[in-house]
């Protein structure tokens, strides 16, 4: 389902980039649709269109809808007399300026004029979207009620959302092999790393080996690599270290680097505390119960509009760069 305008200012994207990118020089004017009586022009569906977006009839539908959900729900506030004041709107647009790190009036009207907007332009758009909130705030909101008890059933009854993945802690014993070793070289470092394997596979522990050999030529480095979810490690390291029994070191695996032996401690996955994401799931619930509560009252404003979309008509609509 569609998101109505409305529910863009609620969830800051339009905050996030309240400057619009301009589209292409935008053809001259036609009525698109008429919403109660009153029209909505093709210039006001094109300039919401972003030039890739030009020769797309789905997406000048797409914002023709919006455009009518968007004068019904204006139509509306007026019927409330949902109203917005010049103060408002002026703090609206320091918000703007500031979160869009421009530093003062002067650079963000040279910001606008780059895309070919004005501050009343701005201001206009501005003063919709704060009537679209107040009215979302008496419409809808009072009757969003989320309760403990279901925030609870959501994260008992969605676990793999709330999943710290499993981590595995890693030592490694790395005979290194030069990047350019001859093959009888690599064999012999093969055999080094084959008959440590064979010791410790017969009980015999890392600490002892490394004392009962401190005078021979074995050359390898013994390290702790910290712990690594699932893809973090090179793919033939990684493969090994997620089907490796906990305890238990792993034949020589062969790499640019040389040949590793790995010994893994398992850190399984466990859930996310409720406290932690309580908060989260509280905003997901609200967020899909906002939708749909949107979404089943602009259904009610449509019902009982008389709409009309002479657009829809046109032959060019299904090549809207011929639009006239």
């Amino acid at each position: 389902m569609k998101k109505p305008i409305l529910f863009i200012f609620l969830f800051g994207l339009v905050w996030a980039n309240i400057i619009p990118r301009q589209a292409e020089a935008i053809l001259a004017d036609r009525i698109a649709a008429v919403v109660n009586s009153e029209p909505i022009l093709l210039s006001e569906i094109q300039e919401r269109l972003l030039p890739e977006q030009k020769k797309d009839p789905a997406a000048l539908l797409a914002i023709l809808n919006q455009l009518i959900d968007q004068n019904l729900q204006i139509q509306a506030a007026r019927k409330r007399g949902v109203t917005v004041s010049e103060l408002e709107i002026h703090q609206a647009i320091e918000e703007t300026r500031v979160r869009n790190g421009l530093a003062n009036e002067e650079a963000f009207k040279r910001s606008l004029e780059k895309e070919n907007l004005t501050i009343e332009k701005i201001s206009e758009e501005i003063k919709t979207q704060i009537l679209l909130k107040k009215l979302f705030q008496r419409e809808i909101l009072p009757d969003i009620v989320i309760k403990e008890e279901e925030i609870k059933r959501y994260y008992q009854g969605h676990p793999e959302m709330f999943k710290i993945p499993e981590k595995r802690k890693i030592t490694q014993i790395l005979f290194k092999s030069p990047p350019l070793a001859e093959p009888a070289d690599k064999e012999v470092i093969k055999k080094e790393a084959d008959f440590l394997f064979k010791k410790l596979l017969e009980g015999e522990s890392i600490e002892q080996f490394i004392d009962e050999n401190r005078e021979s030529s074995r050359n390898f480095t013994l390290s702790e690599l910290g712990s690594f979810k699932k893809g973090e490690l090179l793919a033939a390291l990684d493969q090994v270290a997620f089907s490796l029994e906990p305890g238990r070191w792993s034949k020589p695996i062969e790499t640019e680097s040389g040949y590793h032996l790995l010994k893994v401690d398992q850190n399984p996955s466990v859930l996310r505390p409720f406290e932690e994401v309580s908060q989260e799931i509280k905003e997901r619930l609200f967020q899909e119960r906002s939708e749909t509560a949107m979404g089943e009252w602009m259904a009610i404003l449509r019902k009982s509009a008389t709409i009309d979309m002479p657009l829809l008509k046109d032959k060019a609509f299904n090549n809207p760069g011929n639009l006239r």
